[in-house]
């Protein structure tokens, strides 16, 4: 199973932190000089329709979804940072984006997960920066997982949390440590624009309303 289709699935079954499976916690305020919401991360541009991404030579291949939304992973993407190992783009139903996905590579042999977190702090202070202070849930599971050495098995078990979320105007973002197994970790980035998801959540339940 690749990078993308792990993020995936744990969304479609739940096992991600309680913010991407319900709404996001509101964090502090960003300040005035927040960006435009119609900015997306990595050159992109909230609302463009699959066929308006494509015309920019960007190159997609779709990821299938258990619910009908048009997802996609994404090459060709003209702004990226390090580490960065897929990007995934959701249209919705209404062929829109509206949610974009970013994975990094893996961090091996470190259960500590010493590396994966220093790419996290650098990565929160530029999204401070940017959006304001977010919000940090970091616990861990009790019992082993509370030693340092059990870090990313307790992210792998679900029995721990290591995550951010911030608010902009339009904007909701997650950062997270992520654990493949329990020495290998990664981050993950979720950018929802906020009023295209209330939408993307109606046509959702209409679908679901006519399939009952």
């Amino acid at each position: 199973m690749n990078r993308f289709a792990a993020v995936v699935m744990g969304l479609a079954l739940g096992v991600v932190p309680p913010a991407l499976a319900a709404d996001m916690p509101k964090a502090a305020p960003s300040s005035p000089a927040a960006p435009a919401v119609a900015a997306a991360p990595f050159g992109l541009e909230w609302g463009l329709s699959k066929e308006e991404l494509e015309a920019k030579g960007i190159k997609l291949a779709e990821v299938p979804t258990n619910e009908g939304s048009q997802r996609f992973s994404a090459t060709g993407l003209s702004k990226l940072v390090a580490g960065v190992e897929t990007v995934v783009v959701d249209f919705g139903f209404d062929n829109r984006l509206w949610k974009v996905i970013a994975a990094s590579e893996d961090f091996p042999n470190d259960p500590y997960g010493f590396k994966v977190k220093a790419r996290y702090g650098e990565l929160n202070d530029i999204l401070t920066e940017k959006y304001g202070k977010g919000k940090a849930t970091h616990r861990t599971g009790g019992s082993i997982y509370d030693e340092a050495r059990y870090f990313l098995a307790g992210l792998n078990g679900g029995k721990s949390w290591h995550f951010t979320t911030y608010s902009a105007s339009g904007l909701s973002i997650e950062l997270s440590v992520r654990a493949k197994d329990s020495d290998t970790g990664y981050w993950v980035l979720i950018y929802n624009n906020t009023e295209l998801a209330k939408g993307y959540d109606k046509a959702k339940a209409n679908r679901e309303k006519s399939a009952l």
